[in-house]
């Protein structure tokens, strides 16, 4: 079957953090899903201007989108919970 590729929006916020170190644990490739990309295998995305290569996700198996607000930035009321 080989090696797979998953891509990870938020790879670097609190559970992108972690899951990315598991995977790789197992076996995977990761690729983080960023802004600011800092190595070859970071994929540029800015959300904000609609901007993502679609050939970037080439050979990616799996997508996890963890991208959004910070879980410990502060306390969530009922209308972030929503």
């Amino acid at each position: 079957m080989g090696e797979k590729t998953v891509a990870i929006t938020g790879a670097s916020g609190l559970l992108g953090t972690y899951l990315s170190k598991y995977l790789t644990s197992e076996g995977y490739k990761v690729r983080a899903i960023t802004r600011n990309p800092k190595t070859p295998d970071e994929i540029f995305w800015n959300p904000d201007e609609g901007e993502l290569n679609p050939a970037d996700l080439k050979g990616v198996d799996i997508l996890i989108n963890y991208g959004g607000e910070p879980l410990t930035a502060k306390r969530w009321n009922a209308e972030q919970k929503a």
